[in-house]
């Protein structure tokens, strides 16, 4: 960042334009701020520095282009019901901070509006404040005393002391009934066996957050995760809500990428999926038997047929296959079939396994970096010689590692980047409008949950990795019906493949250089990359 000042929040100093929005920022003051500001003091600071950036011209242009696109989209409707669903979760964490730092022996009995209200004003009425309690307290304890109920000061259990100085003269009937209450519990108390005191206050009950990440996917809640991504200026879509989506990239490709897990491609036909329900639901020899079926022209339910047949062959005799293997056996005996089968089915796909030479990654190459990546396995497509997809699995089914997975999540991004990059670089002159559609894939194995991702360019030379597809990997006969799962996945994989071919014929005809912008005007390696 090219800028400081003191009309501008650090935040914008701390990370690229290119990631500024308004949940980023938020999640940002949460991390980083100390000490939490009001939500509308928040609030104001985020659109204030963004306001001093548009009119400030002696920053970069792409800082006040920016800045200028989410001031703009500030009174939309998405914006107001993104503001709203921010605001709920940031003043549950500022209630709970504030609770921690200023509030540690005082009894809270004031509503949740006189808190935030007393506490904006602690730090210049502490001492009057901390006078006014102790004359109250002294007051009350007196006017008990006259009553011949027990009092603070002979209880033999010490008791905390309640702070009554921002309530009203209205309020002070309800005072001496709460004091009285709690000299009568504390005499009660006393003659009884004495009973432990908590070594920790209760706490007021809290909202839980609820589990929107499905297990065993990409961890993209890790900060370190996200601060990669920021790094090699990748947006993970499917980190984001449609609102937030909507700011970032515009509401028709929001609209797009939030369609594919709920819409079936044109291959998966009504015949085929009849077929595999017909398939699953037999067993014994009668499983074997029903996936025989002759289609002539049919290529991807033959493909079914051989990937079905194949584990009815690992399941016949013993129904339960081992969990506790270890990766090079996992992807063995489990996944390759998935793939091996298909590249023997289409023949537009050459698949390399375990091990293998990343050779994109060669684009980093340097003194001090030999350059050399390795995989679990890599499709090389026969049209073009390119990488286009790649895999990475974190270990067996059952003893994934966070680490292992978080490295993984890094791999694959990273990869992925590079991949494009690769083939990106072969069409300097295409235009942007048929550079941002040219995609490349990886899938990610966490535990036994296969998830298949895209990435592809956006106009302004960033990235943007969305998920297609998932699926849970079948141990047993008795989880055959995963099978339907893993077929539409590999349905859509089929789908994207063959429209990736098309549009790099199409790119390929073209012989003249677009007059518009240009991948050549656009595309940028993360330094982050090296």
């Amino acid at each position: 960042m090219t800028f400081t000042s003191e009309k501008t929040h650090s935040y914008f100093t701390s990370v690229k334009a290119g990631f500024w929005s308004l949940k980023h920022y938020v999640d940002w003051i949460i991390k980083n701020e100390s000490e939490l500001p009001l939500w509308e003091t928040c609030l104001a600071d985020f659109y204030g520095s963004l306001d001093f950036i548009v009119y400030h011209r002696s920053l970069s242009r792409l800082d006040r282009v920016v800045a200028e696109k989410i001031l703009k989209a500030k009174e939309l409707p998405e914006t107001k019901e993104l503001m709203e669903d921010l605001r709920i979760p940031y003043e549950q964490v500022y209630n709970g901070k504030y609770g921690k730092s200023i509030y540690k022996t005082v009894v809270h009995v004031q509503k949740e509006e006189s808190i935030f209200a007393s506490a904006s004003k602690k730090t210049r009425t502490k001492k009057e404040k901390d006078i006014t309690s102790r004359a109250t307290i002294t007051t009350e304890s007196s006017n008990v005393k006259e009553k011949g109920e027990p009092s603070f000061r002979r209880s033999p259990r010490p008791m905390k002391r309640v702070d009554y100085s921002e309530m009203g003269d209205s309020d002070e009937g309800k005072k001496s009934e709460k004091i009285r209450r709690l000299n009568s519990t504390a005499h009660s108390q006393s003659t009884e066996s004495p009973q432990p005191v908590p070594k920790t206050p209760p706490q007021a009950p809290r909202d839980l957050t609820p589990l929107e990440i499905t297990h065993n996917k990409r961890p993209l809640n890790k900060e370190e995760i996200q601060q990669y991504s920021e790094d090699i200026s990748v947006i993970c879509a499917f980190d984001k809500s449609v609102a937030e989506l909507t700011l970032e990239i515009g509401a028709e490709l929001t609209n797009k990428l939030s369609s594919v897990r709920d819409t079936n491609p044109e291959i998966w036909t009504p015949e085929l999926e009849k077929y595999i329900d017909n398939v699953l639901k037999k067993s014994g020899k009668q499983f074997k038997n029903a996936t025989l079926v002759d289609v002539p022209d049919d290529l991807f339910r033959l493909y079914c047929e051989k990937v079905l047949l194949d584990f009815y062959n690992l399941v016949d005799i013993n129904p339960t296959m081992d969990k506790k293997i270890g990766e090079r056996k996992y992807i063995t005996y489990q996944i390759s079939s998935i793939y091996k089968f298909y590249e023997k089915t289409f023949f537009n796909l050459d698949f390399d396994w375990i091990e293998s030479h990343a050779r994109s990654a060669r684009i980093t190459k340097s003194e001090t970096n030999s350059g050399i990546v390795k995989v679990d396995s890599i499709a090389t497509r026969h049209y073009d010689g390119l990488s286009i997809w790649h895999m990475e699995v974190a270990g067996g089914p059952c003893n994934a590692t966070d680490t292992h997975a978080l490295g993984d999540t890094k791999k694959t991004l990273r990869m992925d980047v590079l991949n494009l990059i690769a083939i990106l670089r072969n069409h300097f002159d295409c235009s942007v409008e048929f550079a941002t559609k040219i995609k490349v894939f990886c899938t990610q194995v966490i535990g036994t949950r296969m998830t298949l991702y895209a990435l592809s360019m956006l106009p302004d030379g960033r990235f943007i990795s969305s998920e297609l597809a998932t699926a849970t990997v079948p141990f047993s006969f008795y989880g055959r019906n995963q099978f339907k799962a893993i077929f539409r996945m590999m349905a859509i994989f089929h789908n994207e493949i063959t429209k990736q071919e098309e549009l790099m014929g199409e790119i390929d005809r073209v012989v003249l250089r677009s007059k518009g912008t240009t991948v050549r005007h656009v595309l940028k390696i993360p330094e982050e990359l090296f």
